[in-house]
């Protein structure tokens, strides 16, 4: 019984140590509890691991409800969601019951960033959301250890700490101390390297100015008249605040323009904008390709427009939303299958992974769900992206936890790349976040505003940039060979 109820405190813990509130220090102690309970029985140890993590997966996850896509599919839908929680609560009970054979810190910490690697890289069905790396961002300090070996490295610190004070309780031999000691060590130096990381002086040599516009309209489904009205009062009023300031480029959300670019009311809507403004613009919207055999493809994408309302550059979203831009592995999928309509879009995935480029400016977009995977801003840096965009259209959600959540996982986006982050969602959040994940300037949900910044042009790599997740396979090697050597000891 005291098991079970310490076992209640950790997921509690777990769950308060992310967003919205950030306590960080309850994440390194939230897995002591769920360690304890550790049977090394593969039954007991997945029940024990998904009745811990429910909770926490529920709660993150609950905002879905709110998506208007499928509330036509009545208990159907909530029988989605809370088989969606099951699953992510089933995987984590799978690690678990994983973690519970091995012997070591390092093991078990590596076990849980190969499993939160995992959960990224798994192709349509990838959801990497709520991961425990983004804990850290309740102290930005500690959190700029994303920018030397990547966010799966603080999931490692965090559990292998976790691991190391589980030993230390349950027996104060030297060995399980020691352990205690090194993974206190590196978080506290670390933190310190973060400290002073965050507080150096960088000249930058170039910069662009951008307004960052959130047009405050919601959207709705079947192009429905109210939002066309609303969204050409918004671009009218928006032209009159941008007519009066300098900048370089307005960035808009995704969505901010309904249907495709080419619509006559989108048009007329943007010349009118064009001619009051006189500066390039990047926005979202639908983009349509007919292939050779007529068929009709459609993208969702980002576009750059010049003032004489030229297309000088675009991206097409290539990570989709499954069940809501498509369904997962559409591609693959037999005709009757791929047209059951469950409330999805018809969406095709992008075929390249590029910036877009203004002049010598490299801006690499991430449109929405997107903004989620670490690999995919890695790559736009690689690709020579001086700066992150966020575009996105979060008013779906309402005033629930997802818009707020999926805000801060751009801040550990502009740590991880070192690059200044711009995010612009229609309804909100919209920000200016640093290289740092401090927030510069941001909107509030629900409100019709634009922020004007100076980012800055940066070319310089992080480490982790460079080395991506490396050090996965160091440490994997580190622990094969502690292994063989041990063997060997003991012969």
């Amino acid at each position: 019984m005291k098991r079970f109820i310490a076992l209640i405190g950790g997921a509690v813990a777990l769950l308060l140590s992310n967003a919205p509130l950030f306590i960080f220090p309850l994440a390194l102690v939230a897995f002591v509890p769920l360690f304890r309970c550790a049977k090394r029985e593969f039954r007991y140890d997945l029940i024990c691991g998904t009745l811990f993590s429910f909770p926490y997966f529920a709660f993150h996850l609950w905002w879905i409800k709110n998506l208007q896509a499928g509330q036509g599919l009545g208990p159907i839908f909530y029988g989605a969601i809370f088989f969606l929680f099951l699953i992510k609560a089933l995987a984590f009970g799978v690690w678990f019951s994983v973690a519970a054979r091995l012997s070591s810190p390092m093991q078990v910490g590596l076990s849980y960033a190969i499993y939160e690697w995992i959960l990224e890289h798994l192709g349509d069905l990838g959801f990497p959301w709520a991961s425990l790396h983004y804990s850290s961002l309740g102290f930005l300090p500690f959190a700029q250890t994303a920018s030397l070996l990547g966010p799966y490295f603080i999931s490692f610190l965090i559990v292998a700490f976790n691991y190391s004070l589980h030993l230390s309780l349950k027996r104060r031999t030297g060995r399980n101390m020691a352990g205690l000691w090194i993974y206190s060590s590196a978080i506290i130096l670390l933190s310190l390297f973060g400290y002073l990381y965050m507080g150096r002086k960088d000249d930058y040599s170039r910069s662009i100015r951008v307004a960052v516009v959130q047009p405050n309209v919601l959207p709705r489904f079947e192009y429905d008249p109210e939002e066309w009205r609303e969204t050409i009062a918004a671009f009218d009023e928006l032209a009159d605040t941008l007519s009066k300031i300098h900048y370089d480029v307005a960035i808009f959300s995704e969505s901010a323009i309904i249907g495709m670019l080419n619509y006559e009311q989108n048009r007329e809507m943007l010349s009118r904008f064009m001619k009051r403004t006189g500066h390039p613009i990047i926005l979202g919207s639908t983009r349509m390709e007919i292939s050779e055999g007529e068929e009709k493809r459609f993208y969702n994408t980002a576009f750059l427009i010049d003032t004489g309302l030229r297309v000088i550059d675009f991206y097409d979203k290539i990570r989709i939303v499954p069940f809501g831009e498509n369904l997962p592995f559409y591609e693959f999928l037999p005709p009757f299958i791929r047209n059951i309509q469950l409330g999805q879009g018809d969406y095709s995935r992008g075929r390249f992974l590029k910036p877009i480029e203004l002049d010598s400016v490299k801006i690499g977009v991430l449109i929405c769900y997107e903004s989620i995977f670490p690999s995919l801003s890695r790559q736009l840096v690689l690709r020579g992206a001086h700066m992150l965009a966020v575009i996105t259209n979060d008013g779906w959600f309402g005033r629930s936890l997802g818009p707020v959540e999926h805000f801060h996982f751009s801040r550990m986006r502009a740590i991880e790349t070192g690059r200044y982050l711009v995010r612009s969602a229609k309804t909100g959040i919209s920000a200016v976040i640093d290289d740092n994940g401090r927030i510069i300037r941001m909107l509030p949900q629900f409100t019709r505003g634009i922020i004007v910044e100076d980012i800055p042009i940066m070319s310089r790599m992080t480490l982790y940039d460079m080395m991506g997740e490396s050090w996965m396979v160091l440490f994997f090697l580190i622990i094969v060979a502690s292994k063989v050597l041990e063997k060997k000891l003991e012969g």
